[in-house]
């Protein structure tokens, strides 16, 4: 499973430019909407994790990131160890 953060007014950007990669590579698939954990800010500093178990995805995606496709900041982040280093 791999855990990605993004500011969540680019959530729809980032479905759309996933969903066009997700198409050339495998026709027919699309990111699943659910996939997706809204963290209230302050508005414009809104955030959301995408979650995926999918390894077409994960590979994908993280090639995109490599290779700077996207045009707004995301990250691939561990969300266990987060939460762990928030417990101490």
């Amino acid at each position: 499973m791999a855990e990605y953060l993004m500011r969540d007014r680019d959530k729809a950007a980032f479905t759309n430019k996933m969903n066009d990669f997700l198409g050339q590579v495998k026709p027919g698939t699309k990111l699943n909407t659910q996939n997706f954990i809204d963290i209230p800010g302050d508005g414009a500093d809104d955030k959301c994790i995408f979650i995926t178990d999918n390894p077409i995805e994960m590979q994908l995606l993280d090639k995109l990131i490599d290779k700077k496709t996207f045009s707004y900041p995301i990250k691939k982040i561990n969300l266990k160890q987060m939460v762990e280093a928030s417990r101490s």
